[in-house]
């Protein structure tokens, strides 16, 4: 069953929450509805489904990093 547009948007928002974090406001689902914007209306859903595919299986969380870094210290 595909993901909901809705869902897709909250699911990429809660992956890059720490992206920049300090620099940036965090990014949420309307953050990121404005940046799929900007593709064509028929593009949309399919990129943000390959968008939450490869941010799930690449995206290193501030957390992730660390906690590997500490590893190897």
């Amino acid at each position: 069953m595909a993901a909901s547009r809705d869902k897709l948007l909250e699911t990429i928002a809660e992956l890059i929450a720490d992206y920049r974090e300090g620099e940036l406001n965090r990014p949420n689902p309307e953050h990121v509805d404005r940046w799929i914007r900007q593709f064509d209306s028929s593009v949309q859903l399919s990129l943000l489904r390959e968008l939450a595919y490869t941010l799930g299986v690449t995206y290193f969380t501030r957390n992730s990093v660390a906690a590997s870094f500490s590893h190897q210290i």
